[in-house]
């Protein structure tokens, strides 16, 4: 059992913070003190170095665990593998509730009326998506982004697009100026009911931003920043 739980951990993909679950870790450990215990009978009264050893290696198996596939602390763990965004999905209304985190090249979503992600349900969920833009010479950029139902935009903390109502598919839009620098980009977006939807594009002087300008941002002080922030 011990064998195939250590195995299943390191199938996992690690390019996605979601990929090893809670689950996982608790039959883990749960695995590791049935092993113990199993020695400790084996062993009776004399075996009291045994019963440390057991402990220790239990404590030092999970926090291996822990610290190389980040089962412990899912909003927290792992690094984005390429370019594009965070997404770290809520099962409930107001970004409540144990999030689903993944990376996504882009935000293009029809979703209708099934569930995002495995783990969210169809309706009443939230969705809050980051990334850094590399902007390398000044230039004005347009954001646009469709949604239903609501959806806002953040740029650089600061709210350009706010249309968080219930709607059955809408577009909104905003002109923004950027300087040389990377600019951290925030997309909220939530479901109600009925169909589902999330679309937003990014256009440039040249065209659409092209995906090697888009850096998903690293976890800090509980939230997500780009460096420099």
């Amino acid at each position: 059992a011990l064998a195939g739980s250590l195995a299943k951990l390191a199938a996992a993909p690690r390019d996605r913070a979601d990929a090893v679950k809670r689950a996982e870790v608790r039959r883990l450990a749960r695995t590791l003190h049935l092993a113990s215990c199993r020695v400790l009978r084996a062993h009776g009264e004399r075996g009291a170095r045994w019963k440390w050893a057991a402990a220790g290696g239990a404590v030092a198996l999970l926090l291996a665990v822990a610290l190389a596939w980040g089962g412990g602390a899912s909003e927290r763990s792992g690094d984005a593998r390429g370019n594009g965004w965070l997404g770290r999905y809520y099962p409930e209304l107001d970004f409540q509730g144990e999030p689903v985190i993944r990376y996504d090249e882009k935000i293009d979503f029809d979703w209708l009326q099934d569930a995002p992600v495995e783990g969210i349900p169809p309706d009443r969920y939230t969705v809050r998506w980051d990334t850094c833009l590399d902007v390398s010479e000044g230039e004005t950029v347009s954001l646009r982004i469709g949604s239903d139902d609501g959806s806002r935009v953040l740029l650089d903390g600061e709210k350009v697009i706010d249309s968080w109502h219930d709607q059955a598919g809408n577009w909104s839009s905003h002109q923004a100026p950027l300087s040389p620098g990377v600019h951290h980009l925030r997309v909220e977006y939530y479901e109600n009911g009925g169909n589902a939807l999330a679309i937003f594009e990014m256009t440039g002087s040249a065209g659409p931003v092209p995906l090697d300008r888009l850096e998903p941002p690293q976890f800090r002080a509980g939230d997500v920043a780009c460096s420099g922030d």
